[in-house]
């Protein structure tokens, strides 16, 4: 259970709409609906039901739920503000903040954790989930006590429009800057029960007609308006940054997803892994997953050496044939003539 989730539901009880409050969070109205149908599964308790007006009326429980909701937010909420104020790294008290793309949080968020818990237990951390395009706008606004971990194409050529020409420059030339530490590649998830279930491999074609469930990334959906015929202008059947709604999507509502190759004991590690079954797709598209600033920033330098390490020790087959370097062998050639002159 997530804050945004009962965010969300505490946004359907004030507009009495689905429709009203996934604008608020940036979601579809599919998107809201299977949020909700989560938090009503995971709480055991139907929280709405429809008003002869088709407006969402909350149930007698959920009103007594929306009451703990408020206070959960708002405790929340304050402790952003108390964590905002000691931003400044005094004593133990200093607070690390972390923002991820959607598929490094879903790979290495238990990495993090753990990695705090090894160097400072103490450590006040909050972690908040970005789309990659928009952590790559805001690179030369980055806040030295902010940690960014990002995942970006393997291939950056196709995407050269899409992100900052300086962003770009930095990541790919300066190697001290960006630091790559996972290569995977895009795969398709469903259930047991789907058609796709016993195929080696999918078409990237073949899931445009599907209802395609995926992470609220800009980034992500480029990928899938290149591979496919729709452009662009793509629109998933369920937007989300709750991993648990993803899983719910697939493996009760039949819609397909996307996931990393990760190595199986890596995935069952992580904390938000979806389940199901995953399938690569073609043409394979890889992507790497990275830190940025670790040349100036002490703390982004010695996370990225612990997760690095971590990986390379439990998953040292995985890490040789899939090498997160191969970033730089590709792109440097490819955007060498437009280096900038010293």
């Amino acid at each position: 259970m997530q804050i945004e989730s009962l965010s969300l539901f505490l946004a359907v009880v004030e507009s009495k709409s689905l429709t009203k409050a996934s604008k608020q969070f940036c979601i579809t109205p599919q998107g809201a609906s299977a949020s909700i149908r989560t938090l009503e599964k995971q709480l055991d308790t139907q929280l709405f039901v429809h008003s002869s007006g088709g407006a969402l009326e909350p149930t007698k429980e959920g009103l007594e739920l929306a009451k703990e909701a408020e206070r959960v937010v708002g405790a929340y909420r304050s402790l952003q503000t108390v964590a905002a104020m000691q931003k400044s790294g005094r004593g133990r008290w200093a607070q690390l903040h972390v923002v991820v793309s959607p598929f490094v949080h879903q790979s290495i968020a238990f990495l993090i954790e753990e990695y705090v818990l090894r160097v400072d237990p103490e450590l006040r951390t909050s972690i908040e989930v970005q789309s990659s395009f928009e952590i790559a706008k805001q690179f030369d606004k980055a806040d030295d006590n902010t940690l960014y971990l990002i995942d970006l194409p393997l291939e950056l050529k196709p995407f050269e429009n899409s992100y900052p020409a300086d962003f770009i420059k930095k990541v790919v030339f300066d190697r001290d800057y960006f630091k790559p530490f996972l290569l995977s590649s895009f795969r398709l998830i469903c259930s047991d029960n789907s058609a796709y279930a016993k195929r080696a491999s999918v078409k990237w074609s073949e899931i445009e007609t599907e209802k395609l469930a995926c992470h609220n990334d800009s980034f992500l959906l480029g990928v899938i308006g290149q591979q496919t015929n729709s452009g662009e202008a793509v629109q998933p059947g369920l937007m989300t940054m709750d991993p648990d709604i993803l899983d719910t999507a697939v493996n009760e509502y039949g819609m397909v997803g996307l996931c990393s190759s990760l190595p199986e004991p890596l995935r069952m590690q992580c904390q938000k892994a979806i389940n199901g079954k995953t399938i690569p797709l073609e043409p394979k598209i890889s992507h790497v997953a990275g830190i940025l600033g670790a040349s100036h920033n002490e703390q982004a330098g010695k996370l990225f050496d612990y997760v690095q390490r971590s990986l390379r020790q439990s998953f040292p087959t995985y890490v040789e044939e899939n090498d997160p370097a191969l970033f730089f062998k590709i792109n440097r050639p490819a955007f060498n003539k437009k280096r900038p002159r010293k």
